[in-house]
């Protein structure tokens, strides 16, 4: 895995199994390898959700969310292949566990970052 920062966006999904996943948006994910930390915004039904997570040990990283003014934490094992992301996990929230996961792929910039000039 690469050592530089990556930015990542993409689909996230939550759900009970064999409940039907409710979907949401990864707004901007970046993983840091060397900090050994991800962090993401995302996006469910209006609701913001920043989520904070440390790497514990190859792939596994755990850590907090917050949803002003909910907290919880979250878990997942990290699948990296090529330019796509795959996250699996646990989530708990309101007292309940829930499985989620995170399909990101990798992208040059955010939508609010100002493209750079090729002239530089």
């Amino acid at each position: 895995m690469t050592t530089e920062i990556v930015k990542l966006q993409g689909a996230a999904y939550w759900g009970k199994i064999p409940d039907e996943f409710a979907e949401g948006l990864v707004m901007e994910a970046i993983l840091r390898p060397k900090k050994k930390e991800l962090a993401m915004e995302l996006n469910w039904e209006g609701q913001s959700y920043s989520v904070e997570l440390r790497r514990k040990e190859d792939d596994a990283f755990r850590g907090r969310w917050t949803c002003h003014p909910r907290q919880g934490t979250a878990e997942c094992r990290l699948f990296p292949s090529g330019n796509l992301y795959f996250l699996w996990g646990t989530w708990i929230e309101d007292g309940g566990e829930y499985k989620w996961s995170a399909k990101l792929q990798k992208v040059e910039r955010f939508s609010r970052e100002p493209e750079q000039s090729k002239n530089r």
